[in-house]
């Protein structure tokens, strides 16, 4: 009977971040941790293994169940491996041994990523925006005005809030010009 080792890791990444998550699970495939499983937060299960070289891919989608098998067929057919389903992404993972460059990537083409991350800034980030602006932005004068200990509790909190939206909105956007840049050079 095989004895499997498992540990426990946590690193977080934003939905802007799916690129450094894949280069993560790739560098612990080299090092001979397979990811079995990732819980929100950010906390990451991997089962020990052969340490081998194996690109990890994320897509984000938000096809139903109807089509969900024929989305993961065609990732088969070009022989990806289905891991499993996060917040919205798709994680898919292939070995890199004998592929051809342009077979490591599930895009077909840099339009194709920028077109994921698009479709991430409708469904994630514009949802956002509306809760920062319809609901904190406004909370936070109110909240200044009143001198009791709960309100200054949650000006305290809406102020962590608004920082943490702040960043988060800088650290997509950046993200996501940098990406259009390399759209445009590689055109």
């Amino acid at each position: 009977m095989e004895s499997k080792t498992y540990k426990k890791l946590f690193r977080f990444f934003t939905i802007a971040d799916f690129e450094k998550e894949e280069i993560f699970l790739r560098e612990q495939h080299k090092q001979g941790w397979r990811v079995v499983k990732y819980t929100l937060p950010g906390i990451y299960t991997f089962e020990s293994c052969t340490p081998e070289d194996v690109v990890y891919q994320l897509d984000f989608t938000d096809i139903g169940t109807d089509q969900k098998s024929a989305y993961l067929q065609m990732f088969t057919d070009y022989g990806w491996k289905y891991l499993f389903d996060v917040n919205g992404f798709s994680y898919f993972c292939k070995p890199a041994a004998s592929q051809r460059p342009e077979d490591l990537t599930i895009f077909s083409d840099s339009q194709s990523k920028l077109d994921m991350v698009k479709k991430i800034a409708l469904r994630r980030v514009l949802p956002l925006c509306v809760i920062f602006l319809c609901g904190i932005i406004p909370q936070l004068p109110v909240q200044a005005q009143f001198d009791s200990l709960p309100n200054r509790i949650l000006f305290g909190f809406l102020v962590v809030m608004f920082v943490l939206y702040i960043t988060l909105f800088i650290h997509f956007g950046i993200t996501f010009f940098k990406l259009k840049k390399n759209i445009r050079k590689d055109d």
